[in-house]
């Protein structure tokens, strides 16, 4: 069974993994008004995939790190060789989020495993909170984490 990393500003699981955070603001992946739950396949990459959304490090909140148990049977996959050209821009594609929220409106499985943008060399799992199975997932008490301050210099320059 894959692991899955999720890191949050709450350490309350319900909200963690609500996926409101997404349908408000949209995602890669979603479209404003659709509920994904967004997760990493290691912790570093969870931490990455959250430093590019802000603007600043200096005087970040402290994180809470989820790991997640996924069912092997549960878990569809997304090949890169088939997204459009620009699926990794900064810019979000349409045509990418359009995957996402069919795949949430179908509820084929429970999680999507899809190529990571930001690092190429992982993957990231959204989760269907809608899904008849979520509450099937196994989700570990979640551990307090703090960026390493060094980190600043990487958004100041």
């Amino acid at each position: 069974m894959p692991a899955a990393w999720r890191i949050t500003t709450t350490p309350d699981r319900d909200r963690a993994f609500s996926g409101d955070g997404a349908r408000i603001r949209g995602g890669r992946w979603n479209s404003k008004g659709t509920r994904i739950v967004y997760a990493a396949d290691y912790p570093a990459a969870a931490i990455l995939e959250q430093l590019v959304q802000v603007s600043s490090v200096a005087n970040l909140p402290v994180y809470n790190l989820f790991r997640v148990t996924l069912p092997d049977t549960m878990v569809s996959v997304v090949d890169s060789r088939t997204l459009p050209g620009t699926w990794r821009d900064p810019k979000r594609d349409p045509a990418v989020q359009a995957i996402g929220d069919a795949w949430v409106a179908k509820r084929t499985s429970l999680a999507l495993q899809v190529p990571s943008a930001i690092a190429p060399h992982h993957v990231n799992y959204l989760l269907n909170p809608a899904h008849p199975d979520f509450a099937r997932l196994t989700i570990a008490a979640p551990e307090r984490f703090a960026l390493d301050p060094r980190l600043s210099p990487l958004r100041t320059r």
